[in-house]
């Protein structure tokens, strides 16, 4: 018996397998949550049409626990074990402090804008961020709001997906995978070019007040 078998049959079970599969995702299994969300949407429109509800609280909540999860990581695992004045582990070997307080700084300016628009960085690239954004001491409360904002939305995109090609999924499926490469290189590049331009006109309206102090 498949698994569309099994679900026509036990229907209730799809928001289940939808929650576990994404909370694995967001603590580090090789699972792409995007893909879970838009075959959780095909299958809700086309197996599971009255748990369609159900199905999409599942995967908010199912991702959205693993964001956390993540965050908590880098805040209470990760962090600590940097901060330790006596610790000698590989993790502070490969960051020193220098560069954390750095990188702190830099999350304290751009950090919410960052963790918004890399929400929608696909394919595990999210949960490095998730974990940095706790590593850099964001506070969880501001982490739970913003991510709650971009998972909606992204969530949005990726799961109506599923719904509205449910009948021709697998043909979106290898189209993504097809392209993704490309999805990836130009959702980076945004974020980028957003990062840079704020850093030089940071730049310059402070060479600008050096210049006026010195003037």
């Amino acid at each position: 018996m498949d698994v569309v078998n099994i679900l026509t049959e036990y229907p209730g079970l799809l928001p289940l397998m939808s929650f576990t599969f994404l909370i694995l995702a967001g603590c580090g299994f090789p699972i792409s949550e995007d893909i879970v969300m838009v075959v959780s949407g095909a299958i809700a429109a086309t197996v599971t049409l009255k748990y369609t509800a159900m199905v999409f609280i599942a995967c908010f909540c199912g991702a959205y626990f693993g964001d956390i999860a993540s965050h908590c990581m880098g805040k209470f695992f990760l962090g600590k074990a940097l901060r330790k004045e006596d610790n000698r582990s590989f993790i502070k070997k490969l960051i020193s402090m220098k560069k954390l307080s750095k990188a702190e700084k830099y999350f304290d300016v751009h950090g919410k804008k960052t963790l918004f628009f890399g929400r929608f960085i696909p394919f595990g690239a999210r949960n490095i961020l998730f974990i940095t954004s706790g590593l850099l001491k964001m506070r969880l409360r501001t982490f739970m709001i913003i991510d709650s904002i971009a998972l909606l939305t992204c969530m949005s995109i990726t799961f109506s997906l599923g719904y509205i090609f449910s009948s021709d999924f697998e043909v979106l499926f290898s189209y993504v995978d097809q392209y993704k490469v490309f999805i990836i290189i130009a959702v980076i590049s945004a974020i980028t070019f957003i990062m840079l331009k704020k850093l030089i006109t940071s730049y310059l309206v402070n060479r600008q007040n050096i210049s006026k102090k010195m003037g």
